[in-house]
């Protein structure tokens, strides 16, 4: 489980084996207690997989609101800014988070582009298309050209072909 280490799942493991406490589990699950996070499967999960930093101050969300946005769309709502931050979303005197997402250049959002980001998820990126030349652009002087580049790399211009290995005549 995320955040659950071996000490605490050791500890966990223990606690369960007593009888007396499963007993305390079960009156409680009876009083109506839910001891897991419920799945509202009417939000969509646009955050599956990002990893969120909220600094500053939002003039619509309390901290508390932003990382229950956060969380119920299936992202993750992280305290500090590291390489792994998908997101960093920024509000009145950010302070240094705001500064650590622009060193490393992780995208930073404003109330309204958090909003589109709950609604809507990241922006899909473009579909990859192979690279072509336009026609009037010419080739680099250090690109071989056809030629150059078959005789380079063993055509038919190449002394293996004709027999005869590099070198000897």
């Amino acid at each position: 489980m995320d955040g659950v280490g071996p000490t605490i799942a050791a500890a966990l493991k223990e606690w369960f084996a007593e009888d007396w406490h499963v007993e305390i589990i079960d009156r409680w699950a009876a009083a109506g207690v839910r001891m897991a996070d419920e799945r509202d499967e009417f939000t969509p999960r646009t955050l599956e997989g990002l990893t969120i930093v909220v600094t500053g101050s939002l003039p619509n969300f309390s901290r508390d609101e932003a990382k229950e946005a956060i969380l119920i769309r299936g992202g993750k709502a992280a305290g500090s800014v590291s390489k792994n931050t998908s997101y960093v979303v920024a509000g009145e005197s950010a302070g240094t988070k705001l500064d650590k997402a622009e060193q490393l250049g992780i995208p930073v959002l404003d109330e309204d582009g958090f909003r589109e980001l709950l609604a809507n998820g990241p922006a899909p990126l473009p579909k990859p298309r192979p690279y072509q030349r336009p026609p009037n652009q010419k080739r680099q002087q250090n690109e071989p050209s056809g030629s150059q580049h078959r005789t380079a790399c063993g055509g038919p211009a190449s002394s293996r072909r004709r027999g005869r290995r590099a070198g000897f005549p």
